[in-house]
């Protein structure tokens, strides 16, 4: 369902937005202060190499394990 026809049936998609987006930031906030960082840098270092050297796996798995040594 797109946004023009959850509009039409009467639903606000910016709020819902919002709402997903703080539900997230909770949850990522509260799994890291119970994990810790080490963690989250071991899950948010691939994927910034993904964007950054492209989606080829093998190429981006080598530059992510040199990547997180200086981490």
């Amino acid at each position: 369902m797109g946004e023009e026809m959850a509009v039409y049936s009467g639903l606000n998609p910016e709020s819902i937005k919002m709402l997903l987006i703080l539900t997230t930031v909770l949850s990522v906030s509260f799994t890291v202060s119970q994990v810790g960082i080490i963690g989250f840098v071991g899950l948010i270092i691939p994927h910034i190499v993904r964007m950054i050297k492209g989606p080829y796996s093998f190429i981006s798995n080598l530059h992510s394990i040199f990547l997180e040594e200086y981490f």
